[in-house]
């Protein structure tokens, strides 16, 4: 059952950085850091037929929740898509974490799948993928950080901190950053942390063609 709760709102700092890497940095708090108006049932607001690069849904229609792992869930990376898509998006996985590929919804109606990334990994994904707009990028809160906080940074410019709840995601624009060449040279970072102090980390930059997702909880 998904919960009717909002997360908070927030502003990416501009203390520091070039005037491009701030204005980076709020283009993609704005999507990532906006309020939730309510919490979606699983699959609603997907693929309305964005351009290619951009989050299927709009910026303030999140995804409510996602199949839950169990208590211990972890936050993480997760894609939404068809089975195709998903199957075409990883290149390779290393260290002592899971991939999950899960319906979207129990009964499958809509024919999209989620993949959710959990635990310490390095991933390569597959760039043309993402830029096509044929898998949706989020970052999946998980249930083991519920209520704790997290940032969004670009290139050492990180935005103010914004709450997470259990089993929530919200869009994570990183095919758009890789369109316009930004993870080129500026890698995107996830830093959360959860009530009990626990710390999860989360880095998407540019190499050899790839895109290379790490993340960690400590």
């Amino acid at each position: 059952m998904n919960e009717n709760r909002t997360s908070s709102s927030c502003a990416a700092s501009t203390s520091s950085g070039t005037p491009g890497l701030r204005a980076g940095a709020l283009a993609l708090a704005a999507l990532v850091c906006m309020p939730l108006p309510r919490a979606l049932a699983a699959g609603e607001g997907i693929g309305n037929g964005a351009a290619p690069g951009a989050p299927p849904s709009a910026p303030n229609e999140g995804i409510g929740s996602l199949p839950s792992l169990g208590p211990d869930q972890l936050p993480g990376m997760a894609f939404i898509g068809s089975q195709f898509a998903l199957g075409s998006l990883t290149q390779g996985v290393i260290g002592t974490g899971s991939s999950f590929l899960l319906p979207l919804d129990s009964q499958n109606v809509n024919g999209l799948w989620v993949q959710i990334f959990q635990g310490e990994l390095e991933v390569r994904l597959n760039r043309t993928i993402l830029q096509s707009g044929l898998v949706q990028p989020l970052f999946s809160t998980g249930r083991a950080f519920d209520g704790g906080l997290a940032s969004l940074g670009l290139g050492g410019v990180w935005s103010s901190p914004f709450q997470l709840q259990a089993n929530g995601a919200v869009p994570f624009p990183i095919g758009g950053a890789a369109l316009t060449g930004l993870l080129d040279t500026t890698p995107v970072s996830v830093v959360a942390m959860s009530p009990s102090s626990q710390i999860f980390s989360l880095d998407l930059v540019s190499k050899d063609g790839t895109i290379i997702l790490s993340q960690q909880t400590r």
